[in-house]
């Protein structure tokens, strides 16, 4: 719904839409605004003939258009980051908004990983919040595990100290949220069939790596201009970015809590 209303009533955000649409269209074929309706008005109880949820290889692309077309339209308005920080596929538009490299090259980036990712839909994972800490999530773990066995289930994502994204086989999965709930915590299952940040994504690894490293070989990368914290090292991050970080980040947990901490604590210092 924001997306929509950018798109109408902003013209930075629009124009940059309609650039990185344009350099979507020239990669894949199709266009993300004209074939797939993306920012386009729809009926309230209209069918989304994309399905829900989206298929990951229309859903990435999609996400990092939008976050780049964001920072262009903060960017026009006089607003430019001091410091940057990315979540799960957020990551892909720090590559952009930390200065490293273009912004055409994160939706390269974006279009790649969506392609390689496309390999685990049918793999039955899928992804859930679960607002505890990570010491009583590992806890649904392994009575999930007593009772079900050793399916992929384990902490995508470390959110907040007291919120996780659980990841792995949807009979697992499911089986944890149940328990959860039961516990009087609360606990959804996300739409996703991508168990992102799980050993579940190794059946991506061999494409995955190919398509980025080939999306890398074509543009110039340097170290960040602008601050960076690493959701995927949990640190500071000064280096240029080697095409092995968006894999690492992608079977890797999202160390969100570890980051904004430490970025936190020597902001607080300074």
């Amino acid at each position: 719904t924001v997306g929509r209303q950018l798109f109408k009533a902003c013209a930075p955000f629009r124009a940059s839409v309609l650039e990185l649409d344009a350099v979507y269209k020239s990669i894949v074929g199709k266009s993300l605004i004209e074939d797939h309706g993306l920012f386009v008005d729809a009926a309230p109880d209209s069918k989304d003939p994309l399905g829900d949820p989206w298929p990951i290889a229309l859903t990435l692309p999609s996400l990092t258009l939008l976050q780049l077309a964001l920072v262009d339209a903060l960017a026009a308005a006089g607003v430019r980051p001091d410091v940057v920080v990315g979540h799960s596929a957020g990551e892909t538009a720090v590559l952009s908004a930390s200065g490293s490299a273009s912004k055409f090259m994160a939706l390269e980036i974006a279009i790649a990983r969506g392609r390689a990712m496309a390999l685990v839909e049918e793999a039955k994972g899928t992804m859930a919040a679960v607002n505890c800490s990570p010491e009583d999530a590992q806890k649904f773990i392994d009575e999930t595990h007593a009772e079900l066995g050793e399916g992929v289930l384990q902490i995508g994502c470390y959110n907040t100290p007291g919120a996780v994204t659980l990841s792995g086989a949807e009979t697992h999965i499911d089986l944890a949220v149940a328990k959860a709930t039961a516990a009087g915590v609360f606990a959804r299952k996300l739409k996703t069939r991508v168990p992102v940040h799980s050993k579940m994504m190794g059946l991506c690894d061999t494409e995955f790596n190919k398509l980025v490293a080939e999306v890398f070989a074509r543009h110039k990368v340097t170290a960040p201009t602008v601050e960076t914290w690493s959701t995927m090292t949990g640190g500071l991050f000064e280096q240029p970015f080697p095409s092995s970080y968006f894999w690492d980040g992608t079977i890797g947990p999202v160390r969100f809590t570890e980051a904004m901490e430490a970025m936190a604590a020597k902001h607080k210092a300074m």
